[in-house]
């Protein structure tokens, strides 16, 4: 775990945070750079990958609000967003607790 020690050092994360990210399991969606993007995101952050989805399985990641016109953009977004959605869900954060 030495390698992601920067990440446990924070609150939000520490030790426990990061072995749920390691026990967490992902399969990348979108295509392009938007996965490629999503792919060095969750395993910089010690996310396990596992075969990746079908084309068309990906959940729809909606960047229009963001106001990016160049698809190029829209593309380093959309991958960022899903890595981001995908952490949260690794981490437990936003689940209801109802």
């Amino acid at each position: 775990m030495r390698r992601y020690v920067r990440q446990t050092r924070l609150a939000e994360i520490g030790d426990a945070g990061q072995a749920r990210l390691a026990a967490h399991t992902v399969a990348l969606g979108g295509d392009g750079f938007a996965r490629w993007l999503e792919d060095r995101y969750l395993t910089q952050a010690g996310v396990m990958l596992r075969a990746p989805r079908g084309q068309g399985e990906a959940a729809p990641v909606d960047v229009g609000a963001l106001g990016l016109t160049h698809p190029a953009a829209r593309e380093v977004a959309e991958g960022a967003i899903r890595a981001l959605a995908e952490l949260r869900a690794g981490l437990g954060i936003g689940r209801s607790t109802s």
